[in-house]
């Protein structure tokens, strides 16, 4: 009995030295994607004379987009639309609930000017926020690097151990 409960007591602590590292790929990718789709947005602001709003639904299929879009109303403001989405999905949606404080707050001082001041400015806005997005994905994958292993092998060892303690 012993050799099986060592066995599973191995098992779950590398499993969770395994699964550790996935929080921050889906940080990653996530930062990954909103920057992709704030860049787009930048894009089309050059080449399309169109409203913020309309341009907004032509960013394709993410998560934050589409309930964005859900929650824009006719005459209400587009940044705090914008911040709402962003609160809720932070507190709801798997993918963006692994954000950090400090990935919110680049979205969200993105989001605070979006739609309020004339296109030069937004234009300034998005080059900042995707200035500031890239460092944070280039920070990111340095930490993915760094802990990944570390993790893996912190999951492993504590398993051995455990499992030598339990036999």
């Amino acid at each position: 009995m012993k050799p099986i409960i060592a066995f599973i007591l191995f098992g779950i602590c590398a499993y969770i030295g395994y699964s550790k590292p996935s929080v921050i790929k889906r940080r990653l990718r996530t930062v990954d994607s909103m920057a992709r789709n704030i860049k787009q947005l930048g894009m089309m602001m050059d080449y399309k004379l169109m409203p913020i709003r309309e341009l907004i639904g032509g960013l394709g299929d993410g998560v934050f987009w589409r309930e964005l879009l859900k929650n824009i109303k006719a005459n209400d403001p587009l940044a705090e639309t914008f911040l709402s989405t962003l609160e809720q999905l932070t507190k709801s949606n798997p993918q963006f609930t692994c954000l950090e404080q400090s990935d919110i707050w680049i979205l969200s001082d993105f989001g605070a000017t979006l739609g309020i001041s004339d296109l030069k400015t937004q234009k300034n806005n998005i080059a900042l926020t995707l200035e500031r997005m890239d460092e944070r994905i280039q920070s990111l994958k340095i930490e993915l690097k760094e802990k990944e292993k570390t993790y893996r092998a912190l999951g492993i060892l504590s398993g051995i151990a455990a499992a030598m303690i339990i036999w």
